[in-house]
């Protein structure tokens, strides 16, 4: 894997292109003591037989597979709008990593 970089979604700008297998980090989930390891992640994928659809669900840890939200997708291109994961999912310590 290449170097892994996160960027606070609130600096993501709201045309922003997001496609399948994007991740963000949620922060300060009150799981850990270790504020470096704070976190829930999470990862953009297909909803099975749905178009229209894209939805994060935990990426890693005890929220494997766990349903976040679902956004809709740009049709016909297939991508979600920054402006749609930062209503969904809110600004505060939530990151987007990129590699």
């Amino acid at each position: 894997m290449g170097i892994e970089r996160s960027i606070p979604l609130a600096n993501i700008k709201h045309s922003k292109k997001l496609w399948r297998g994007t991740r963000i980090r949620l922060y300060n989930i009150g799981a850990y003591e270790n504020k470096e390891d704070d976190f829930y992640e999470y990862i953009l994928t297909e909803i099975y037989d749905n178009r229209e659809y894209y939805q994060f669900v935990g990426y890693s840890g005890h929220k494997a597979g766990a349903l976040l939200c679902v956004l809709k997708k740009e049709i016909p291109e297939h991508y979600v709008l920054g402006k749609t994961l930062k209503e969904m999912v809110g600004l505060e310590d939530t990151f987007i990593l990129f590699e």
